[in-house]
């Protein structure tokens, strides 16, 4: 055999066997099938503390507004017992010095949540038309970003407020937190509503703001918002219990694994387990 078969031949002798390559291959696919778990569940915390991170800044940017428009957080949700068109004047605020108003072809209407707060969140939007308004809240902004939870898919719009006679629904909102229409609606006078009145929130710290919630799929118009009953008091428990009137369509099971974001009227946020006694601390003040 000359010199150079015998270089080819140590070469060859060197090289790895199928079953090796298979048992390497092996170790690595075990690796995978363990590490991949811990990562989802790495990803899925960093993503709730994200979206516990959103809930806070949204609830920093109403507070600073509160202060700056005599305790007033925006307006929302249906606006019952209205029965004259839907103006500053019919909600008691005839100088716009409580609410963010926007032109609806002539008529002044009262934004979206999303629009008052805007410009605490580093985005202002046109209220010049109803055009632009949609137009801005549509568009990639920090608000749409503040607004979204980073573990929410296909996320359906929702309506942040209606109401008055004639008939009238405001611009809808792609966003991941339904609000309590306890604290932000106007109702009156069977149910009692705060009208987005900080001032009156008696128990700051056990009332919920905003939280992982979806639209009320059982209803015509896709409200994004937990509504107390009549005497303007219910928990997020009777929210989830249908055998009570609960909508659970409102409860996103899958975003955090059985689990919801909230923001109370303090500003501290915790994360609560569906279905379960926790649900009973988030209590919907409407009174």
């Amino acid at each position: 055999m000359s010199p150079s078969e015998t270089k080819i031949s140590a070469k060859c002798e060197r090289g790895f066997s199928l079953v090796e390559l298979l048992v390497v291959i092996g170790i690595i696919t075990l690796l995978i099938a363990i590490l991949l778990p811990a990562m989802t569940k790495a990803r899925a915390a960093a993503n709730s503390v994200a979206c516990q991170s959103n809930l806070r800044q949204i609830a920093n940017a109403a507070f600073m507004r509160a202060a700056e428009h005599r305790g007033f957080v925006q307006v929302a949700g249906w606006m019952n017992d209205l029965f004259v068109p839907l103006t500053p004047e019919s909600i008691g605020d005839a100088g716009e010095a409580r609410y963010l108003y926007y032109d609806d072809a002539g008529v002044r209407r009262p934004a979206p949540l999303q629009a008052a707060l805007a410009p605490y969140l580093g985005k202002p939007m046109r209220t010049d038309s109803r055009d632009h308004l949609e137009q801005d809240l549509a568009a990639d902004s920090p608000v749409k970003r503040i607004f979204t939870c980073p573990s929410q898919t296909n996320i359906e719009p929702g309506i942040m407020i209606a109401g008055g006679i004639p008939f009238w629904v405001g611009p809808t909102f792609v966003g991941s937190y339904a609000y309590n229409e306890g604290f932000l609606g106007y109702n009156y006078p069977t149910e009692r509503r705060l009208r987005g009145n900080l001032n009156k929130v008696k128990r700051s710290s056990e009332t919920v703001f905003l939280g992982d919630g979806l639209p009320r799929l059982e209803t015509d118009l896709l409200f994004i918002a937990w509504f107390p009953g009549d005497s303007g008091v219910c928990t997020l428990a009777e929210s989830y219990d249908e055998t009570n009137g609960g909508l659970r369509s409102e409860f996103d099971l899958h975003r955090h694994n059985k689990r919801m974001n909230v923001v109370f009227l303090d500003g501290h946020t915790e994360t609560l387990t569906i279905n379960s006694q926790d649900l009973r601390r988030g209590l919907l003040l409407g009174e």
